[in-house]
Order: C-alpha cells, then sequence, then structure tokens
C-alpha cells in the first residue's frame, strides 16, 4: 500500500507544480497593467513606475516566476496589489463561506442521490425508475444561475421562507446559517445529485446483473443484504470517481452561485480581483483551489485501493 501513496503524491506535486506554472503565465499574457492597478487610474507615470519597481514587476518574468513559486511552496501568497493584505488572510477570511457552501450542497446531494440512484438500479423500468431518470436529466440540464434565480423568486420573493442572500457565521447563529445557504446549497447541489443519481443507477445495476448476485439470491441471501452489502460496495468505484470529479466542479461552480446570492466568498473574490487585476490574489485563489482539487483527488485515489486490492498493486 505505501507504494501505492508514494506513487500518488508524486503525481499530485507534479500536477500541482505544473498548474501553478500555467496559471502563472496565463495571468501575465492577459492585456492590461497591474502596476497601474495598484497604482490606482489617476496615477501619474511617475507613480505607475514607482508601483512596478516595489511590486517586482519590472523584473523578468522568469525571476518574478521563480520568487513567487518559491514563496508558495513556503506558504507564502503574497500581498494583495489593491488591498495590501497577505493574500492568505484574505483566503481565510473568505473561505468559510465557499467551504460551508460546499459542504451543505454536497450533503444535500448525497442525500437525494445515494436513496433514489438505489431505488432506480433496483427497480428497472418501473415507475421510479423513469422518475429517477427524468429528475436526473432536468437536474444535469438547468444552468446553476437559472435554478437560482428561480428559487430566489419562489422561496424568498414570493414565499419568503428563506433569505435571497447574505450570509451568517455557523458560530454566530446556527439557525441563520443553514437558513442562508438552504437556496444556494440547492442550486449547487442539483446538478451533483442528478450525476450522482444516474452514476448509482447505472453502475449499481450492472452489479446486480452479476453472476454472483444471482447465485446469492437463489441461496436465500435476503435482498437488502445482497444490494448493500454485495452489490453497493462493487459498484461505489465509478461512483466515488464521479463524486471526486463533482467536487471539483462544485469548487468551480461557487463562482456563479456566491454571484447570485451575494456570498462573499472565494468565488466572488476571484472575480473582483480579476477585474481589478490584483494578480496575486487570482493565483493565490487558484492555487490554494487546485490544492483542495489534488487533495480530494488523491483521497479517492486511495479509496481505490480499499474498495479494491487488485488496484493497490
Amino acid at each position: 500500500m505505501l507504494p501505492y501513496i508514494g506513487r500518488r503524491l508524486l503525481s499530485a506535486v507534479i500536477t500541482l507544480v505544473i498548474v501553478m506554472t500555467i496559471t502563472f503565465l496565463m495571468l501575465h499574457m492577459t492585456s492590461g497593467d497591474p502596476a497601474r492597478a495598484a497604482a490606482g487610474p489617476d496615477a501619474d507615470e511617475a507613480t505607475v513606475a514607482e508601483a512596478r519597481e516595489r511590486l517586482g514587476l519590472n523584473k523578468p518574468l522568469y525571476a518574478q516566476y521563480f520568487l513567487w513559486a518559491g514563496n508558495v511552496l513556503q506558504g507564502d501568497f503574497g500581498r494583495s496589489f489593491v488591498q495590501g493584505r497577505d493574500v492568505m488572510d484574505i483566503i481565510m477570511d473568505r473561505l468559510p463561506v465557499t467551504a460551508s457552501l460546499i459542504l451543505l450542497s454536497l450533503v444535500f446531494a448525497i442525500v437525494i442521490s445515494v436513496p433514489l440512484g438505489i431505488i432506480a438500479a433496483t427497480r428497472r423500468g418501473r415507475l421510479t425508475d423513469r422518475f429517477a431518470v427524468v429528475a436526473s436529466s432536468l437536474g444535469i440540464a438547468i444552468p446553476d444561475f437559472f435554478l437560482g434565480l428561480l428559487l430566489v423568486l419562489g422561496l424568498a420573493v414570493s414565499i419568503p421562507m428563506f433569505p435571497a442572500t447574505g450570509y451568517v457565521e455557523f458560530t454566530a447563529d446556527p439557525v441563520g446559517w443553514y437558513q442562508h445557504l438552504v437556496l444556494p446549497a440547492i442550486t449547487l447541489g442539483t446538478g451533483v445529485a442528478a450525476e450522482l443519481t444516474r452514476h448509482i443507477r447505472a453502475s449499481l445495476g450492472d452489479v446486480l446483473e452479476l453472476d454472483y448476485i444471482r447465485t446469492a439470491t437463489a441461496k436465500g441471501v435476503g435482498r437488502r443484504s445482497v444490494v448493500f452489502k454485495h452489490g453497493f460496495r462493487n459498484a461505489s468505484m465509478p461512483v466515488v470517481t464521479v463524486m471526486g470529479v463533482q467536487i471539483s466542479r462544485l469548487l468551480g461552480s461557487t463562482v456563479v452561485v456566491e454571484t447570485v446570492f451575494n456570498l462573499n466568498g472565494l468565488g466572488s473574490q476571484i472575480i473582483k480581483s480579476i477585474l481589478e487585476r490584483d494578480i496575486p490574489v487570482v493565483l493565490g485563489i487558484g492555487i490554494f483551489s487546485a490544492f483542495v482539487v489534488l487533495i480530494v483527488n488523491l483521497l479517492v485515489d486511495l479509496s481505490y485501493g480499499w474498495l479494491s486490492p487488485k488496484v493497490r498493486t
């Protein structure tokens, strides 16, 4: 198992370095002068030159990259050109909103998809199966921003059950935290629930058709034991793979959902920083997000070794 973990860790480190390099180069290839953005729109040329010198933007690109990459590898993401604060402090300020939103969305997706997918797989061709297929197709097809607007109009404006915007800290008011995140979490989690439902239905349905499942059924093993003990674990590898991909999707989709519901998370911050040409913040949030995605994928890879011993070799 240790060689397997070592290979996955090495692969994750190489991927992170590649992501860092591509992100840095892409940001520096875009139009606009970050020194002018930092100096202000009304600054004269001398002030812009002073800002360029102070921020190190007058150095060759390779020197800027190695300086930035070396600092990042030591946990220093630099300082914001616009706010003058450490990028890591800005990320930590915004992270609770985004993490809460993703966590609640994931819980919503799992609570909906697992029972619906199992019911659909064990009742192929019946009304519940057809309902699951139609519902998951709608969940995949509807855009996040459109679903969010529908929920705001229906459950915040017409029937004022939940707040349309804003965020409350969990430690300050757990009930208020939940109420403010219900609509964004449903918006963000619907597509994930739909994808998971389809994959659970397909994967578990295929496993339940295998010979060893029929043998277990013929020997008198109970239906519940056949489905959950013998079927669901063997069907879970493709589902875990999809879940890892969907968590990455959740992180990316927060940009849209946080904008619709006016949440001050990492998604809204990166949009603001892109418009302000605040390169250190954009790079910091981008690398932090890539690191989180790599950790999730690493955990998914390690789960393969637990689910299937053949993968460890």
